[in-house]
């Protein structure tokens, strides 16, 4: 099958980007054909599948009428687009795109969210979208080191916690720098490092943290977890369950909006606390339980067939024959 991904931009920072590249490149894997296109009528011409990701751009709203045109099936990832909190920065401007943007969920035959939750937030925002397929995008498994290091005199006394991610109100930076205030931590923060630099990051921290008020997937988190790091993280993210698979924390309060801010800083404290406290040994085992979790649910082959099965289902029995 020939799939043609639509998206905005390809930079390394943006996780729409990685996301796109993720899935097409376990969809080549599976045995199709796949390119990553800004805008190319020619490439979506000649598709039998396109998948835009993205919103309130043109070359995402481009993908969209081109695919229609060309009569294409066509799969659109807002990439946690409609969140209400989202919703809320830059409104007046996406009041105006939003008849565009839910002209384009309705002609998706299937709208992709990558949690339950942005599921929820994508029917609020267009009721009659025809779809949607809660799908989360895989995670690569980077190896390991091939031997645990030395415990020696210069180990770290206080444990290092990773906190990856932009400097955006959304992103909780401003509460994690407050409730780790008197901890015996210490916050190594980075808002754009790639290759092996971040490997580097990831290598020498004992956790990551994610405190963000709002998330529809948190790719750093399953990055964190593959590399065998185990995750502070918050209610508001898609990742509870780290606390059932023993592998993190969760700070409650921040997916109620009406949560007071020294309430929220309160709850993070008590996890961050939590994981001051639980001895190296224990985290390395919470970490290499995250990886095997990481593994067994979110690899990208089983992310790539999911997408196509779903997409399937809302087809006829003809269709069903492109996966």
């Amino acid at each position: 099958m020939r799939i043609v991904h639509v998206l905005a931009g390809r930079q390394a920072w943006n996780g729409i980007a990685v996301l796109a590249k993720g899935f097409a490149h376990a969809q080549e894997a599976l045995g199709h054909s796949v390119r990553l296109v800004r805008f190319s009528p020619g490439a979506i011409a000649a598709a039998d599948l396109v998948q835009v990701h993205g919103s309130w751009t043109w070359p995402v709203w481009a993908g969209v009428l081109l695919a229609v045109l060309f009569r294409k099936k066509l799969i659109v990832t807002p990439s946690g687009s409609y969140d209400p909190v989202r919703l809320a920065y830059h409104a007046w401007k996406k009041r105006l795109a939003a008849p565009v943007d839910r002209w384009c969920l309705r002609r998706a035959d299937l709208v992709q969210a990558t949690s339950a939750a942005e599921a929820a937030w994508i029917r609020a925002f267009e009721p009659r979208v025809k779809h949607i397929a809660v799908v989360p995008p895989g995670q690569d498994l980077p190896p390991l080191p091939s031997a645990l290091p030395v415990p020696s005199a210069t180990v770290r006394a206080q444990k290092r916690l990773l906190y990856l991610g932009r400097r955006h109100p959304l992103k909780g930076l401003d509460l994690l720098e407050e409730a780790a205030r008197g901890l015996p931590l210490e916050l190594d923060i980075q808002s754009a490092v790639f290759g092996a630099e971040k490997e580097a990051h990831f290598a020498a921290c004992d956790a990551l943290c994610l405190p963000s008020l709002s998330e529809n997937f948190g790719l750093v988190v399953a990055e964190a977890l593959a590399h065998g790091k185990p995750v502070v993280v918050t209610d508001a993210t898609p990742w509870e369950g780290v606390e059932a698979h023993r592998c993190g924390w969760c700070a409650r309060g921040f997916a109620a909006p009406e949560t007071p801010r020294p309430a929220r800083v309160e709850s993070l404290r008590r996890a961050l606390a939590a994981f001051c406290e639980t001895p190296r040994t224990a985290c390395a085992a919470m970490g290499a339980r995250g990886r095997v979790w990481i593994c067994r649910d979110f690899a990208w082959a089983r992310a790539a067939r999911k997408l196509l099965r779903a997409l399937a289902q809302t087809t006829s029995p003809e269709g069903q024959k492109m996966v």
